[in-house]
């Protein structure tokens, strides 16, 4: 299964369709901050990894343009505590 995240920047979020479903990972900018503010992943996509990939996604974009990553949603912030290495994030 190829699970395809599209940054859709107009509505400032990370986004995975599939099967009529949307997943994301929404976000705020600051200056120099990306802060994840909410993850909605629907019923039928539980327990697929869909927010690990989005949240993988989110990262990189954070490490790539240099931000500094807040995490404000439980979801985020669980998968945050779970990856130590990223607290430096």
């Amino acid at each position: 299964m190829e699970n395809k995240v599209k940054h859709n920047e107009k509505d400032a979020r990370f986004e995975l369709t599939k099967d009529g479903h949307t997943a994301y990972v929404a976000y705020r900018m600051q200056p120099g901050v990306m802060d994840i503010y909410k993850t909605l992943i629907p019923q039928p996509m539980e327990g697929k990894g869909i927010g690990r990939v989005l949240m993988d996604e989110a990262i990189n974009y954070v490490h790539v343009n240099r931000l500094t990553l807040k995490a404000s949603c439980p979801f985020a912030r669980a998968y945050m505590l779970r990856r130590p290495e990223l607290q430096e994030s």
